[in-house]
């Protein structure tokens, strides 16, 4: 029987449910300790925030891998209601070099930009794998 996995959510940025960080690992080990063997992160904009949260997880001794999620940006304005809904953080100046990117039709070139830096910034932290959130426009 140890021929699949089972992978269930993490959060970035804490668990919307949670009410701190704690809480959160909390249910994590809980997750763990029923079956889970592996987690995926929900997307994120910004790799601080992962670290925090795998280094927090890594001193209570769980040591069960969190598999960072990446949303590539196809639509910002798309982009900002999805992370709306699923309760992902964006960052502020993001809006702003959107608008700017927008403006010079340069939207695509900003989008792998980002997505470049993130994965190089997560990989040279030490992440060894990668979930892609990828959309299909309905």
């Amino acid at each position: 029987m140890d021929d699949f996995n089972i992978f269930v959510g993490a959060y970035p940025n804490i668990h919307p449910e949670a009410k701190d960080i704690s809480q959160d690992i909390e249910w994590l080990k809980r997750k763990l300790d029923v079956g889970a063997s592996d987690e995926i992160m929900q997307f994120f904009f910004q790799a601080d925030g992962f670290f925090r949260f795998r280094d927090a997880y890594a001193k209570t001794g769980i040591n069960a891998p969190i598999v960072p999620g990446i949303l590539s940006i196809e639509n910002w304005e798309n982009t900002k209601k999805f992370a709306a809904c699923c309760g992902a953080q964006i960052p502020p100046w993001m809006d702003i070099i959107y608008s700017k990117a927008s403006r010079d039709d340069r939207s695509d070139l900003l989008s792998t930009a980002l997505d470049t830096e993130l994965c190089s910034k997560l990989l040279d932290g030490g992440v060894t794998s990668l979930n892609f959130y990828t959309l299909i426009p309905v």
